[in-house]
């Protein structure tokens, strides 16, 4: 019993010195903004190299292979610009410490250039309900002007409907509200996420939304000139008396 108590007390005390070693070796370098370029530094008094063994991207693919770091003094340095990706990147690195083989590794972090707090999460939640409103407001007003001409109890048209007109171009202001609004939200998913699934899926809806939109607009308009051109034929028609249907 008393050989069994020395050996586990052995165990903890070597656990007690080795863990506080693991725990150095979890370092981080720091945040940086978005596309920006960062020095990946490391310092060794007795290395006659440092060298970096790969760069992992925050979704686990490879940004950087192995790559020598240019020395001055105790000081090693590797510029790395890759960082369009939001998230923890880790890098890996060697060096001859003391002739020896020495491994070591640290993380650092891209996050947006700006940081939400509570305020702007406040402002951000409040351009999305304003924007959700004008865009229940415009679509009450699409429902609400006519759609057809006035016609008389025979069903016969006498005149042509100006308002339905405003259904176009309030169209065009709805769909431009929800290219507003996603974009609204992929930004404010981007800032308390970072990279992630659910924000590539906000972008994807956003990107899809505005490419329809720079096609669809144009389109709708265009309808709406040409309808108007044919109901200016019909109505000339119908103040001549000779329209027919």
């Amino acid at each position: 019993m008393i050989k069994m108590n020395k050996q586990i007390l052995i165990i903890m005390l070597a656990i007690l010195l080795v863990l506080p070693m693991v725990v150095a070796e979890t370092t981080s370098l720091g945040k940086f903004s978005k596309d920006s370029c960062i020095d990946l530094i490391q310092t060794c008094n007795n290395c006659s190299y440092v060298n970096i063994s790969s760069v992992i991207y925050p979704n686990s693919t490879q940004a950087l292979g192995s790559a020598e770091m240019t020395k001055d003094g105790t000081m090693y340095n590797k510029s790395f610009c890759q960082t369009s990706i939001l998230g923890t990147y880790i890098v890996n690195g060697y060096g001859d410490l003391d002739s020896e083989i020495t491994t070591w590794s640290y993380d650092f972090e891209i996050a947006p250039d700006y940081d939400l707090t509570t305020a702007s999460s406040s402002f951000y939640i409040g351009i999305i309900v304003v924007l959700c409103f004008l865009f229940i407001i415009t679509l009450a007003g699409i429902k609400l002007l006519p759609t057809q001409d006035t016609r008389d109890t025979d069903g016969y048209l006498i005149s042509i409907s100006s308002l339905k007109y405003f259904k176009y171009p309030l169209g065009a202001l709805a769909w431009g509200i929800l290219v507003i609004i996603s974009f609204v939200i992929f930004n404010f998913a981007e800032g308390y996420m970072g990279d992630g699934l659910l924000v590539s899926i906000f972008h994807m809806f956003f990107t899809l939304l505005m490419i329809s939109a720079m096609i669809g607009i144009p389109v709708i308009f265009w309808f709406m000139v040409s309808k108007f051109m044919q109901d200016q034929v019909i109505k000339r028609m119908i103040e001549r008396n000779i329209y027919s249907e």
